[in-house]
């Protein structure tokens, strides 16, 4: 059995300058969120009845993806609109992320071990080969690989499940399995993404999901205790950051509103603007064109992109 899954949430860095808008009755152009224009895109289906916790894009433009659901992950061929698993027989699979050559992922364990046997491993598409970094994570909810190559893991073992853990954000270095913890309040976070200054950003779902109590925080490493940048938020699942440090949210917005799946926060901005409404978003990622691909669940399980005009 997973663990609740109206609590999951990943994140992870990709280089994409641009922001998308659209409507929940259609695309919106000509949009400004402090300041910054936001152009049009057009929202395509790419697979129905199929939804995934994780996406990423590879430098080669190889979209990546890890099915929670199936206990695998994959490649997502976006144009002939298929997925071909690459490991099976995982232990829920949750985030994927590419760094140096290699697909990084999470695992967040089994429930007959209290989700204290996550794993974070490297897949290495030339050999097919999977090694284990660590096996003892605690309910690994996100991964977020720096341009230095250090790996932040947020484990969400105390508040989403039902049993005792670790609410915690680890850090491994380079080609090491060991890790320290990072001493910043991460409790009740679903995903966790940092920019190029080193500023920590995370989400949270406000308490519940689906919801408009989502929030984003902020704090840096031994500094001030994390403070709410951005309040009102679909209940987050999922944080990419671009280049620019702009910041792309997928979440479960409440079902009585306009149920926001995808918004955009711009690079030190302190409000936000919703890409995609009317569905609801447990993951997203961009890829190298800036067209954004999120994957949605609960009324309807689908893996579609937001493309640029």
């Amino acid at each position: 059995m997973k663990a609740p899954l109206t609590l999951i949430g990943l994140a992870l860095v990709l280089a994409c300058g641009a922001c998308l808008f659209g409507g929940r009755h259609g695309d919106v152009a000509d949009m400004q969120v402090d300041g910054q224009a936001v152009p049009e895109f057009t929202d395509e289906l790419i697979i129905a009845d199929q939804d995934v916790m994780g996406l990423c894009c590879a430098p080669d433009v190889t979209i990546y993806y890890a099915d929670y659901f199936n206990d695998t992950i994959g490649i997502l061929d976006v144009e002939k609109k298929q997925m071909r698993t690459l490991v099976a027989s995982l232990r829920g699979p949750h985030r994927v992320a590419w760094f140096g050559g290699k697909l990084y992922f999470s695992e967040r364990g089994t429930q007959e071990q209290e989700y204290h046997d996550g794993r974070l491993s490297a897949y290495d598409p030339a050999s097919g080969d999977v090694k284990v970094i660590r096996d003892d994570l605690n309910n690994p909810d996100s991964i977020f690989i720096t341009k230095a190559g250090e790996i932040y893991v947020l484990e969400a073992g105390g508040w989403a499940t039902s049993f005792e853990g670790h609410d915690r954000l680890v850090r491994f270095r380079p080609g090491s399995s060991e890790y320290d913890v990072i001493p910043v309040d991460v409790s009740g976070a679903s995903d966790v993404v940092i920019d190029s200054e080193g500023t920590i950003y995370y989400g949270t779902s406000g308490g519940t999901s689906p919801s408009d109590l989502g929030e984003l925080l902020t704090c840096t490493p031994g500094g001030d205790l994390p403070y709410a940048q951005i309040t009102g938020l679909p209940a987050v699942d999922d944080i990419a950051i671009d280049a620019a440090d702009n910041l792309y949210i997928a979440g479960f917005g409440d079902d009585g509103w306009d149920m926001n799946a995808v918004v955009f926060v711009p690079a030190g901005g302190d409000d936000f603007v919703p890409l995609k409404q009317g569905l609801q978003a447990w993951c997203l990622c961009l890829d190298n064109d800036g067209n954004i691909l999120y994957s949605t669940g609960r009324h309807e399980d689908s893996i579609r992109i937001l493309r640029r005009k």
